[in-house]
């Protein structure tokens, strides 16, 4: 009897919130998703069917990670669903993530309060 290995749905987390890193890859965990967690932009974000990444989470409270330039690194052809989430209040940042062309924009509360829906609706 032979050991297949198994695929795991891939996701970048680009957050530098300690507790929100900590939730979301836990949830990611217990749903099987494998999520690798950056502390900066990565020069070019594969999608999956480069075998790269089905989903990217974006924290907007962090000024580091601009949904405009997370967006130039996706491959164009290749891409994977970006969600982004931040501060209800802060409605320009949010805009600017539309704007960007994340597929899903989220005030925090709600991010968290949907978190297990949102990771299997997206690495389906």
């Amino acid at each position: 009897m032979t050991d297949q290995p198994t695929t795991r749905p891939q996701a970048l987390l680009l957050c530098g919130d300690l507790f929100f890193t900590s939730k979301i890859t836990g949830t990611a965990d217990a749903l099987g998703i494998q999520m690798d967690v950056q502390a900066q932009i990565p020069e070019s974000i594969p999608g999956p069917d480069a075998t790269g990444y089905q989903l990217v989470i974006i924290d907007l409270s962090q000024p580091a990670f601009s949904p405009q330039n997370v967006m130039q690194r996706i491959s164009a052809t290749d891409r994977p669903r970006v969600i982004a989430f931040g501060p209800h209040v802060d409605t320009q940042t949010l805009q600017a993530a539309r704007d960007a062309g994340c597929d899903e924009v989220l005030p925090r509360s709600r991010f968290s309060s949907e978190l297990v829906d949102i990771l299997r609706r997206a690495t389906l």
